[in-house]
């Protein structure tokens, strides 16, 4: 029997996800010793993925290209403090998350009705931004997940962090993050009728 369309895209996302390139230790080493280059090609490849994360997670309210923007900048002006032996792009995932949230508070401090209807409308959009049906079933069941489940699968499906990176950007551990996923998973499956087996958690290489 064919797996029905909308499993294989979330078996695509997952795969995706899971098959995502580990940082490059190297290549933290060039950007902490000052090396433009190297600083150029982790901008370059971690920009677009991190601005679409942020509009995600409903930072509505905020620029997301300032806040991504000052996240790269924070990485290189405090590169010193670069650890090469620990996750880059978590490092920089946090940056961002952090200052959106602090950006995020300041907002609301102004209008928080306003804001509080764009977070709740911005999740939906940003993850439907193709038009077609299936899209817009799995933004809503997304959409519908529990904050803390939305954004564990936003970080490792849509931002392709690993479980230990989403762990560290989220301060929790990283079986924490596995159970999340697992759950949201589950919750995904039932919202979008799928049959068959239940969900099972992708594992990750050692």
């Amino acid at each position: 029997m064919p797996i029905p369309q909308i499993e294989l895209t979330i078996l695509l996302l997952i795969v995706l996800a899971l098959q995502a390139s580990a940082d490059d230790p190297d290549l933290a080493r060039r950007i902490r010793a000052g090396d433009q280059e190297a600083f150029r090609e982790f901008f370059e490849a971690h920009y677009d993925v991190l601005s679409r994360y942020l509009s995600a997670q409903g930072f509505a309210a905020i620029d997301c290209r300032d806040v991504v923007q000052r996240a790269f900048v924070a990485v290189w002006t405090e590169r010193r403090r670069i650890q090469p032996d620990k996750p880059l792009r978590a490092y920089l995932f946090r940056i961002a998350r952090n200052a959106a949230l602090n950006d995020l508070r300041k907002a609301a401090r102004h209008s928080p009705l306003n804001d509080a209807i764009d977070v709740a409308d911005s999740s939906e959009a940003a993850v439907s931004q193709d038009d077609g049906p299936l899209n817009s079933q799995i933004a809503a069941a997304v959409s519908n997940l529990s904050a803390r489940r939305r954004e564990v699968i936003e970080l490792c499906f849509l931002g392709g962090l690993t479980y230990a990176e989403a762990a560290d950007v989220l301060n929790i551990a990283r079986k924490t993050v596995e159970n999340q996923v697992g759950l949201a998973l589950k919750d995904l499956r039932s919202a979008l009728g799928l049959t068959g087996s239940g969900a099972t958690v992708p594992r990750e290489g050692s």
